[in-house]
């Protein structure tokens, strides 16, 4: 059995299910004690923020963060995947394979 986190509460239910492919999951619903609401504080200077295409958030304090184009660093391996899945006949196994590789 693999636990990947600590169970805290009382257990109330455990359920054991196995799937298709032979894994076996427990699913355990716990009862908890209710948690300590915590009062937020006074906001001395409230800013508003904005997101846009240019900027990435624009401030009402005059703060502008640019964008930070993630696709720029992956538009060449982008450019090769859409390439290769354009020769590929549509509902053939080897576009499927392609489209399941790319996930």
């Amino acid at each position: 059995m693999v636990k990947h986190r600590k169970v805290r509460g009382k257990v109330k239910t455990l359920t054991a299910k196995k799937y298709k492919n032979g894994e076996w999951y427990a699913i355990i619903a716990v009862e908890m004690k209710e948690p300590k609401i915590i009062e937020p504080k006074e906001i001395k200077n409230p800013v508003g923020a904005d997101s846009g295409l240019a900027d990435f958030i624009y401030l009402s304090d005059g703060l502008h963060v640019e964008n930070p184009k993630f696709i720029k660093k992956h538009e060449r391996r982008i450019r090769k995947a859409q390439k290769a899945l354009s020769r590929k006949k549509k509902g053939s196994n080897n576009r499927k394979k392609l489209l399941l590789a790319g996930r």
